[in-house]
């Protein structure tokens, strides 16, 4: 009896060492707002939404100060993970995450005239081994921004067989990976490395 106790007890014990938080919000139809938050290692966040003139995210001017809201916000998130789809037009995503490194950001967007955000940075050191990757496909008149302040984070932007697309990706450390891909016309692709 008491070995089943003690093996039970080391197996709760165990389990909440790798339980992590958990949260995903799917969203159908127009004019839709989704917001994650999150502030414990390991936390996995997904955001999916269907339809036209949603929005994972905002922002708001006060006294002529812009202040964005990422769609997904980690903070204090090491290897943390999230991800955001969206499909339809005239959609806007942003994911933000702070302090933390081992981190990952993924923003999948179809349709038409969107606007992408991904920011892995930190105020107190760095954040490393981050990744964050933008997919948006068969699109027009779309903007992808990546930017991440750290050491060996890798960045891609894929804007596939389009026209009028920007695609932008701002690195600010040591031994960064950056790729942006673009097919079609009048495209506008940087990366600046620092």
């Amino acid at each position: 009896m008491k070995l089943k106790l003690a093996a039970a007890a080391v197996g709760l014990a165990l389990s909440g060492t790798v339980m992590a938080d958990s949260a995903s919000v799917g969203q159908s139809g127009t004019d839709n707002f989704a917001f994650v938050d999150q502030t414990n290692s390991g936390a996995y966040a997904s955001v999916y939404q269907s339809g036209d003139r949603n929005h994972a995210g905002s922002s708001y001017v006060w006294d002529g100060v812009t202040y964005y809201f990422g769609g997904i916000q980690q903070t204090n998130v090491s290897s943390g993970y999230a991800g955001l789809s969206q499909q339809g037009s005239d959609n806007n995503g942003s994911i933000y995450q702070y302090e933390g490194s081992n981190m990952q950001a993924q923003i999948q967007q179809g349709g038409w005239h969107w606007d992408a955000q991904a920011q892995q940075y930190t105020n107190y050191g760095n954040a490393n081994n981050n990744s964050a990757y933008v997919s948006q496909y068969f699109s027009d008149n779309v903007i992808a921004s990546i930017q991440q302040f750290g050491d060996y984070n890798y960045a891609g932007v894929n804007q596939g067989y389009g026209t009028g697309n920007n695609a932008a990706i701002v690195q600010i450390g040591n031994n960064h990976s950056a790729s942006a891909y673009q097919t079609g016309t009048s495209n506008t692709a940087r990366i600046v490395q620092r």
